[in-house]
Order: C-alpha cells, then sequence, then structure tokens
C-alpha cells in the first residue's frame, strides 16, 4: 500500500505541475488581451506597454517551464522529481512577471524612446526573450553595468 500512494503521488504532482503551467499560460494570455483592449481600465501608451512586457515576461517564462517540463517527462532515462521542482515551477513565474517589467523600464530608460516604442512587437518581443531567458538576460545586464561604472 505504501507503495502505491508514492507512485500517486509523484504522478500527482506532474499533474499539478502542469495545472499550473496551464494556468500561467491563460493568466499571460489573458493579461495580454486584456491590456490590448485595455479592459476594464483605460490605459495611455506607455502604461500599455509596461504591461505587455510584464505578461509577456510571464509568457516566456511559461514557455521556458513548458519546455524543460516536456523535456523531463519524455525521457525515461531522466529521474524528475516533481517534489523538488514544484517550487521552481511557482517562483519562476514571478520571475518572468518582474524581469518583464524590468525590460519594460530598461527599454524605457536606456533606448532611444521614439525608435522603441513606435512598433509594440519590439517590447512584446523584449519582454518575452527577458522571461524566456532569464540567466542570459541578467548576465548581460550585469555585464553592461560592470562596463559602465569602471
Amino acid at each position: 500500500m505504501k507503495l502505491r500512494n508514492k507512485y500517486n503521488l509523484k504522478y500527482m504532482n506532474k499533474t499539478i505541475i502542469y495545472l499550473l503551467l496551464v494556468s500561467y499560460f491563460v493568466i499571460s494570455v489573458a493579461g495580454l488581451a486584456l491590456t490590448y483592449f485595455s479592459y476594464p481600465f483605460n490605459f495611455n501608451y506607455t502604461e500599455k506597454l509596461f504591461f505587455y512586457a510584464t505578461f509577456a515576461g510571464l509568457l516566456g517564462s511559461t514557455v521556458y517551464m513548458t519546455r524543460g517540463f516536456y523535456q523531463n517527462i519524455v525521457d525515461p532515462n531522466k529521474n524528475f522529481d516533481a517534489n523538488t521542482w514544484i517550487w521552481w515551477y511557482l517562483c519562476r513565474p514571478i520571475l518572468g512577471l518582474v524581469i518583464g517589467a524590468a525590460s519594460f523600464f530598461i527599454a524605457y530608460l536606456a533606448l532611444d524612446l521614439e525608435q522603441t516604442f513606435k512598433n509594440q512587437m519590439a517590447i512584446l518581443l523584449f519582454g518575452f526573450i527577458a522571461g524566456f531567458n532569464f540567466h542570459e538576460f541578467m548576465e548581460k545586464r550585469i555585464e553592461k553595468k560592470t562596463s559602465i561604472t569602471e
């Protein structure tokens, strides 16, 4: 009986992670759609771009997590321990949101506003890449900061 409970718990945690991924995807797409239609708020153009970048960061981190989950589930040689990884699946989307918002401010402060914000797709792409590739994005920001301060 003990073995059966452990087996069920293993698959239950994978199911929870799957449901988390689906909910993150729905939240990010709904956030982008609500921002696009400015419903129920009436956003100005800069606020819209901020929320685009933020929800695009969430979408990017969700795509990254889904890819990692799929790779670990499909490969029978990998021993995917859902108990260990559940915290990563809970914290990573928050990082995606924060880094997506930070990418907006980086673009807003560091780049030419007229050129960057003429096309909304540029800020969406910047936020998505920031959320998807969090580690490399942060390494680039640290490199830029150290080169500026030296």
